[in-house]
């Protein structure tokens, strides 16, 4: 029988082959707003963002929350991602697929009747 080793189990492991040194965290909302413009032409675009790593940030106020980090910022994701989040950080051919910048997504607005607000989402997009 092979020898437990809590190193191995308990140790963290970099998963992601980025450096989030000085990102700043955005909302769904504020990146989707501060983007939709194109600069250039005026026309409203939707763009693709590639993501480069996915975390659950544990120590926020309320329930774990998916965080990804896209080439230069941090972006806070809504709870009803988290699962999803977490069966791909538990997926070495996803964790792959972003380690070669295949993963993007793109957000959306919807409008939700039982809050009478907007909320936003990401559509998963291979790149």
């Amino acid at each position: 029988m092979a020898k437990f080793s809590f190193s191995k189990k308990y140790n963290t492991e970099r998963l992601f082959d980025i450096d989030t040194t000085n990102f700043d965290y955005f909302s769904l909302e504020e990146k989707f707003e501060a983007d939709k413009v194109d600069v250039e032409t005026g026309e409203e675009v939707y763009p693709v963002y590639t993501v480069r790593g996915i975390y659950i940030n544990t120590k926020g106020l309320y329930d774990p929350a998916p965080v990804l980090a896209l080439d230069d910022c941090y972006l806070n994701l809504p709870a009803h991602l988290t699962d999803t989040c977490k069966e791909i950080l538990n997926d070495r051919e996803a964790i792959r697929a972003i380690n070669e910048g295949h993963c993007g997504i793109r957000i959306y607005k919807y409008y939700q009747a039982r809050y009478n607000k907007d909320c936003y989402s990401v559509e998963w997009i291979d790149i």
